[in-house]
């Protein structure tokens, strides 16, 4: 037992470290899930930068038309929806060969003192679309005769980011740290990119803020608040996270269910683990609730039963006495049972003759006056008790149990004696049974036909 309470001390302290340690590697997974993504937006950013550099270096050294390369360099697995050229005068190249005025709208001079950057989010020619422009300088004899633009539609971006995290089963969103503005917000789709701060405050989980979150934006730190969705009613887990350019910040709003995805999953392997210990260990409990009964009726059966006869032995006998003093309402009778001649058979056909004789008398016991009060008090001497019985009833059953007997070729003497009930002391009942089973047997023996049987 001692074993088994330790075993299920050990599961549930097991169980417990094994939830922590889950629930913190979904903290750790959320982390990474946030981190791959940046780092594979850092990576397109820099692989966009090389190709961007490769072509200004071609365009630097041809005399042909720049349209032509520009149109040439689409759809090669960038972020860029189109390249432009920026020209001195602030006048810009399309891809289809235009040229357009963007006065009021970029400068090159400001630009070209960049050199080669990533702006934020800003205004597209239209004067209405959100983009993103990724510029490197042109170099012709040591000026910038140019400036090669890489724009970045971001109505089009959410599907070009190289990695979807949870399996694009999460809101992403890519956010200047700075003003605050999204320059990805895969939640509101169908929608102009807007302002993290312009969303308002949210009913935070305890123990977060809407300060502690733009701290953390602002700052660039690497750090999670949890909120409730007003939408699902489910609490969200806001990742975030600085990337190396500018001062975007990555950031995914998880569902709970899915941070700990695997955290619950292992906790139901638990829970079913625990539950099957917790059966077995009930099964176990019931078994031995069950087997410690039975031994121990076993032992008290044992101890009280007359294991040649079935009836209950003397040590019963003796328990029983101060109960059958209380039992009954009218009166209480008991029957002093001795067997004539068990000495004699055994000595001339063997003990195991006497036996089957004692055997006998007990299984006429047993029918004619049941288990409940009947007892082999000795070698040869049985004790009946009777209790609010008919007194003719006892009698009846008496003979008849003493002729079945005979009629087997075995002999009995009885006695039979009463006291009203309850009787405080049982001593004169027993007394006046026993004596007259003794004039029983001296009648018995006075019989010519059974004298040889006389002790």
């Amino acid at each position: 037992m001692v074993l088994v309470l330790w075993v299920a001390v050990a599961s549930f302290w097991v169980t417990e470290q094994v939830n922590r340690q889950e629930e913190q590697a979904s903290f750790t997974s959320l982390a990474e899930e946030a981190d791959k993504l940046a780092r594979s937006i850092e990576e397109r950013v820099d692989s966009d930068r090389e190709k961007l550099t490769l072509l200004a270096e071609i365009l630097a050294m041809g005399e042909e038309a720049p349209a032509e390369y520009l149109a040439l360099y689409q759809d090669t697995g960038s972020f860029f929806s189109r390249l432009e050229l920026l020209l001195p005068g602030d006048r810009v190249v399309t891809a289809d060969g235009e040229e357009v005025s963007a006065a009021g709208r970029l400068s090159f001079a400001q630009e070209a003192a960049r050199g080669a950057h990533v702006t934020d989010r800003e205004t597209d020619l239209d004067g209405q679309s959100p983009v993103v422009r990724h510029y490197v300088p042109v170099v012709r004899q040591g000026q910038t005769a140019a400036l090669l633009c890489g724009v970045i539609e971001l109505g089009e971006l959410a599907q070009e980011l190289p990695y979807q995290p949870y399996g694009g089963q999460t809101a992403v969103y890519l956010i200047d740290g700075a003003t605050g503005d999204f320059l990805v917000d895969t939640w509101h789709t169908g929608q102009q990119p807007g302002n993290i701060w312009a969303l308002g405050s949210r009913p935070m989980a305890e123990g977060y803020n809407d300060a502690q979150l733009r701290q953390g934006l602002v700052n660039g730190e690497s750090n999670f608040v949890v909120f409730r969705s007003q939408t699902t009613g489910e609490y969200l887990y806001f990742y975030y996270t600085p990337l190396a350019v500018n001062q975007w910040r990555v950031a995914l709003s998880v569902p709970e269910h899915l941070v700990f995805a695997r955290a619950q999953y292992v906790r139901s392997l638990l829970d079913r683990m625990l539950a099957a210990e917790g059966a077995a260990f009930l099964l176990y409990l019931c078994w031995m609730v069950y087997y410690i009964r039975r031994e121990t009726r076993e032992m008290e059966r044992q101890g009280w039963e007359d294991a040649l006869t079935g009836l209950y032995n003397r040590n019963r006998y003796q328990h029983d006495l101060p109960i059958l003093a209380q039992e009954g309402r009218r009166e209480l009778c008991c029957i002093f049972v001795d067997v004539n001649g068990l000495h004699e058979l055994n000595n001339t056909q063997g003990h195991q003759t006497g036996d089957r004789m004692l055997q006998e008398v007990a299984r006429q016991i047993r029918q004619d006056f049941g288990t409940q009060w009947s007892y082999r008090v000795g070698g040869d001497e049985f004790v009946i008790f009777a209790v609010d019985r008919d007194r003719e009833e006892i009698l009846r059953r008496t003979r008849t149990a003493t002729r079945e007997l005979e009629r087997k070729g075995y002999y009995i003497s009885a006695g039979v004696a009463w006291t009203p009930a309850p009787a405080r002391d049982l001593a004169p009942l027993l007394q006046a049974a026993e004596q007259r089973m003794y004039e029983a047997k001296r009648s018995f023996y006075q019989n010519a036909a059974f004298d040889r049987r006389a002790r």
